[in-house]
């Protein structure tokens, strides 16, 4: 699998990718993600925030269809 994130600017391009192999467990796949959104230039601690709080949306749409 191939991950790319990229960004097209007045003058430039940003392109940073990051390749998965098909064994990769959630949590490699993760790493890969959070890493190429910090190479974009997002702070750590936004992109920790922002999958805790899809995490807990989860959470509450599984609790909603039990």
């Amino acid at each position: 699998m191939k991950l790319s994130i990229e960004y097209q600017g007045e003058d430039t391009i940003q392109k940073a990718t990051a390749e998965i192999s098909n064994d990769s467990d959630i949590f490699e796949v993760f790493d890969s993600i959070c890493g190429l959104l910090v190479s974009y230039g997002f702070h750590h601690s936004s992109v920790r925030d922002g999958i805790l709080d899809k995490a807990e949306k989860y959470n509450e749409e599984e609790k909603k269809d039990e």
